[in-house]
């Protein structure tokens, strides 16, 4: 398992990192895991996380959209969203043409309803 709440496992590719505000049972150590930089196999909770990437300090969150991890910034003003912005615009453009082509369709069927009668 790549998840650092599960009891370890075989993973390539791995950086050491740290929950955001997480501490041992004393609450004066961080608390560290290591988990690879795409995210199979962790837990949900691992999942949403932000990560803090112990060499540079960078926080760092799953992005759904992406499949990866990004700059927790990406996520702008909605840092608990599970998509960054990119993928949130990407997603709203494709929901608009989606629903773009549907009235089309509709109105084309309406047109040529009419014709048939």
């Amino acid at each position: 398992q790549a998840c650092p709440c599960s009891t370890g496992g075989k993973n390539k590719k791995k950086k050491e990192l740290a929950p955001r505000n997480s501490h041992d049972a004393d609450n004066k150590q961080p608390g560290f895991a290591i988990i690879p930089t795409q995210n199979k196999g962790l837990c949900t909770l691992c999942d949403v996380n932000v990560w803090v990437v112990c060499q540079s300090g960078l926080e760092i969150k799953w992005c759904k959209g992406c499949k990866n991890f990004r700059p927790w910034a990406a996520f702008g003003d909605k840092g608990l969203a599970t998509k960054c912005l990119r993928c949130r615009e990407r997603q709203r453009e494709k929901y608009a043409l989606q629903k773009e082509e549907k009235e089309k369709a509709r109105l084309l069927a309406k047109q040529q309803k009419g014709l048939k009668v």
